[in-house]
């Protein structure tokens, strides 16, 4: 008789990548030395299983929780031809601590993440030595700054969205005013304007390249700028 063969029975199917986290910013982007400072981290796809990196032995990272919602922004959306474009990833933030030495020098730090399935591409924030401020929202008034030099840390969240400030000259000369995104990882491009107290616009900065940038103008002392 015929000799019966056995024969497995194989089922293929195709498998899915999975994706690597991903790092998208710290807020507030920039930490003084000396303090411990309360922060959130923007991460792309975390996991249970995510690790921590910071690329600088001296800094002390402590992670406090989960990861929270997504951070969908709000109308208006993009139209037209850009209307078409692919969504960019949506992060989620996850709350941490960054405890700084008062000996840490001025500049840049990198940090990353990693799990099972990657690591991420570094992101990174900035370690200053000058007077640091949060944003403090009003939808009518500008925010008052004290006296400069001084930086604030704000928070784009749409399209239509603008950030003002109110500063008053102490006296007469040039004040400079530079913006800090693109070296932050925000992918976008700022404008900058200054306005007086009547309203009219003395100068104005676009970061058509891509590169942050500033402006100068020339203030009265005693006047409003905004």
């Amino acid at each position: 008789g015929a000799l019966a063969g056995e024969f497995p029975l194989l089922s293929f199917s195709a498998l899915q990548a999975q994706l690597a986290p991903g790092t998208a910013y710290v807020f507030p982007p920039a930490v003084r030395p000396g303090t411990t400072t309360a922060v959130q981290l923007g991460v792309i796809d975390p996991t249970p299983d995510l690790q921590w990196f910071v690329h600088d032995t001296r800094l002390n990272l402590r992670i406090l929780g989960p990861a929270g919602d997504f951070h969908v922004p709000p109308p208006p959306y993009w139209k037209g031809p850009r209307g078409g474009t692919n969504a960019p990833p949506i992060p989620r933030e996850v709350p941490a601590e960054l405890t700084i030495p008062a000996d840490q020098p001025e500049g840049f730090v990198y940090w990353q993440v990693a799990n099972a399935n990657g690591i991420s591409k570094t992101a990174r924030f900035f370690v200053s030595r000058g007077a640091e401020i949060l944003e403090s929202r009003s939808r009518d008034l500008p925010q008052r700054l004290p006296a400069f030099p001084v930086s604030v840390s704000g928070r784009l969240s749409r399209l239509t969205e603008v950030d003002r400030y109110e500063l008053t000259a102490e006296r007469d000369g040039p004040v400079s005013i530079s913006l800090m995104a693109r070296r932050l990882g925000a992918d976008f491009r700022g404008l900058l304007q200054v306005h007086d107290e009547s309203g009219r616009l003395l100068a104005d900065f676009s970061d058509t390249e891509g590169v942050d940038g500033g402006l100068t103008f020339g203030a009265v002392g005693g006047r409003r700028y905004v």
